[in-house]
């Protein structure tokens, strides 16, 4: 019987404010995708598209359903998906009543490698009721819209849509009344040996966003990113993160200056880069999250794998961020919930920013994984 190929998986379940109450479901859901996809193990977009849906399945995240509802109350949801060693990519956006969007957008990156008839350009991403009759044909699950609204997403909705209206009509705003905490993203990161790494992401969106709206988990080079090398997934809010392009920015540097240099990398664009830019565009805290897998060796993409070490690393600019991995040797599935600690350390901490304007507080993390 041939050896089983070795292979790491990691998960996130959005950068946000996440309420310690919630911790548990959390990291259930986390540990529950790295069940699913280690136990799926057939090719690492196999592995990564079979994570996420588990993470779309449950309702404590927003993904699938568990989705934020948009104005007028529906999940409308954003997925995409990218194999490194071929740049093979898709995405859906804004799509209702798919039962897993991530589901989705792998069939479309299926479609966009086959043969092209009539010489006709298949597409990378499609959207709204467009890519639902996609679905229908290419045997992904259609359910009924009603049925991927979670209770307290309809809670949360119902809550905020009141309280938006009474704003609107001329209500006092308080200064700490927001809802933060409620734009998370899911996503996942993987290698298999022989294969390399693959990344994927979905979202439900912000709540309340206006139907048709496109998040970072849709747009190319926004949300997710993979070379044979890295792999990155995003989280946060979308509109900033689609701005600078983050995921493709992050992996394309690093491959530019060495993953000697990721933290520094990390360091910069989120704390500069994404932080200035979200400043300039009006948004006061400015949030994202990234998860990325880094294979480091002294040599180049074609370095054996057995030379070379595997580093994930999580950096954000939110309160928390949580994450979860798991190695094709490993006895138990890691998931945790992490926090910036309120006292920022020089190792691991990056705070900037001058006069008024609000400074940028990142937190960056890192482990080195046994493969």
């Amino acid at each position: 019987m041939p050896r089983r190929p070795r292979y790491v998986i990691a998960v996130h379940g959005g950068a946000g404010d996440h309420p310690e109450e919630h911790d548990r479901a959390v990291r259930r859901a986390l540990r529950s995708a790295l069940a699913i996809g280690r136990d799926t193990n057939v090719t690492v977009l196999d592995v990564v598209q079979d994570a996420v849906m588990a993470l779309e399945d449950d309702p404590v995240l927003n993904a699938g359903y568990g989705s934020n509802l948009t104005t007028d109350g529906r999940v409308e949801c954003d997925a995409a998906l990218m194999r490194g060693a071929d740049g093979a990519f898709g995405s859906v956006g804004a799509v209702s009543g798919v039962k897993n969007p991530i589901r989705l957008a792998g069939a479309i990156l299926d479609a966009s490698r086959r043969p092209r008839v009539l010489g006709r350009v298949p597409p990378l991403t499609l959207v709204g009721e467009g890519a639902r009759q996609f679905a229908s044909q290419y045997g992904v699950e259609l359910v009924d819209p009603e049925t991927l609204v979670a209770p307290h997403a309809r809670e949360l909705w119902e809550k905020w849509s009141v309280r938006l209206a009474e704003v609107e009509a001329g209500a006092t705003l308080t200064e700490d009344e927001k809802m933060g905490g409620m734009q998370d993203t899911v996503g996942a990161v993987a290698w298999v040996e022989g294969e390399g790494m693959a990344a994927a992401v979905s979202s439900g969106g912000i709540l309340l966003k206006l139907p048709g709206r496109l998040g970072e988990a849709a747009v190319y080079g926004a949300g997710c990113w993979a070379t044979p090398n890295l792999a990155c997934s995003v989280s946060g809010t979308g509109e900033d993160i689609v701005r600078t392009g983050l995921a493709r920015t992050i992996v394309e540097t690093i491959v530019a200056r060495g993953t000697d240099a990721t933290h520094e990398v990390l360091h910069e664009l989120l704390a500069e880069t994404f932080w200035e830019s979200s400043l300039a565009s009006g948004e006061l805290e400015p949030s994202a999250g990234a998860l990325v897998m880094v294979r480091e060796s002294d040599n180049s993409n074609e370095a054996d794998e057995n030379d070379s070490a595997l580093r994930l690393w999580c950096a954000f600019t939110t309160p928390s961020m949580a994450v979860g991995y798991t190695t094709s040797t490993a006895s138990k599935h890691k998931a945790v919930i992490l926090r910036r600690p309120a006292e920022l350390s020089a190792s691991n901490c990056a705070e900037t920013g001058e006069g008024d304007r609000p400074k940028a507080r990142v937190y960056i993390t890192t482990l080195s994984i046994e493969t």
